[in-house]
């Protein structure tokens, strides 16, 4: 298993599962819900006020040293520094954005302010008056393969995990606040972007996270399938659910332009996604001043971009030759194996070690962290 082709994931928790089991579909998705509604109900935003860090003591010196100790915890550096300049792609250009496009971008902009205090309503407002600045900015954006500078500052609030240490960097989720003008512009790209992979059928069916008309419930079925077809044929089902723990805080820029580069997207939405990436940078707000720090792994959680970025990443996953014996679905970042066996002694021993043989190795071989 490539797992996970040139990625950069902090670790793996594997959860086994003997079945078998009775379950049915409303019983999985109610429990599913309640696990969400428990992890939401309450969340914690860092304030600096609190004069906090997330090490084993309190810090010395500024609130500003404290801020640059969180975002080197939370934003890694990659082992190997990525090219961004370099693009094999041949593909014809796609069209430039038309004003439908944009305008329904848009008015469907969610509300709340970036780093530079541009709310979406004023937004709208400027596009409703002057209805050719942004088409024009965009599609010269798109022409020139270039994602302004100042459109990639991301603005981080920290929520803190429910149940976490309040002192350590990992108990805390960043929530990335984009500017608005760069915001549409992301959109514009990551919905030209899906359009490709999804009508040449570039994702597998069995990817249900962030993709139109697959869900929670689209996953819950197929695996409920998978392991009562296997139950009824007399076989030993084990099931493996896999936790990649900071998926998109550690997905490798290379491993995304790398994976750009071979589903063969058009030529300048290839190339502007690498203009994207490239010298982008995450700032936290304290009261003494602003602390900064490139990004150079990862997609902004918060961005429009990240979940479909992620499932072109992580598509190579499911095109590695798999035993027959073997099923691999996934949503977003949950990934589930669902393995046969004849008797429950070989499937134990035989499947368990082979799948987690497989998934150390492949993982070495790929430089994963």
């Amino acid at each position: 298993m490539a797992l996970i082709a040139e990625f950069c994931f902090v670790s793996l928790d594997v959860v086994v599962i003997l079945v078998p089991i009775q379950n049915n579909g409303k019983s999985s998705k109610n429990r599913r819900r309640k696990r969400w509604q428990e992890s939401s109900n309450t969340v914690t935003v860092f304030n600096f006020s609190d004069k906090r860090i997330y090490d084993k003591r309190r810090p010395k010196g500024s609130l500003q040293e404290a801020a640059q100790i969180i975002l080197d915890h939370i934003f890694l550096s990659p082992a190997i520094p990525t090219n961004y300049n370099l693009t094999t792609s041949t593909q014809p250009p796609d069209p430039p954005f038309c004003p439908h496009e944009i305008s329904a971008v848009i008015e469907h902009l969610p509300s709340g302010p970036g780093i530079y205090g541009i709310d979406n309503l004023l937004i709208k407002i400027i596009h409703k008056r002057f209805n050719n600045i942004f088409p024009t900015l965009f599609n010269r954006c798109l022409h020139l393969s270039c994602f302004p500078y100042s459109l990639k500052i991301v603005n981080i609030i920290l929520f803190q995990k429910g149940g976490k240490d309040q002192r350590l960097a990992s108990s805390y989720r960043p929530i990335s606040l984009l500017p608005k003008i760069g915001k549409v512009l992301e959109k514009l790209m990551t919905q030209r972007l899906t359009y490709h992979l999804e009508s040449t059928n570039s994702l597998n069916d069995r990817q249900h996270g962030f993709r139109e008309g697959k869900s929670v419930d689209t996953a819950i079925h197929e695996l409920l399938s998978k392991i009562q077809t296997a139950r009824r044929d007399g076989k030993h089902v084990l099931v493996l659910s896999i936790d990649i723990k900071g998926a998109f805080d550690n997905l490798q820029h290379r491993a995304i332009l790398k994976s750009l580069d071979a589903s063969a997207c058009p030529v300048n939405i290839n190339r502007l996604f690498h203009s994207l990436l490239q010298n982008r940078k995450v700032t936290l707000l304290t009261p003494h001043g602003r602390t900064t720090k490139d990004q150079k792994q990862g997609c902004p959680q918060g961005s429009c971009s990240g979940p479909a970025l992620w499932n072109l990443v992580a598509n190579e996953i499911f095109n590695q030759v798999w035993p027959d014996n073997v099923h691999i679905q996934a949503f977003a970042d949950d990934f589930v194996l669902v393995i046969e066996a004849d008797t429950n002694k070989s499937l134990v021993i035989q499947n368990k070690n082979n799948t987690k043989t497989m998934i150390q190795n492949k993982s070495q071989t790929r430089k994963v962290q």
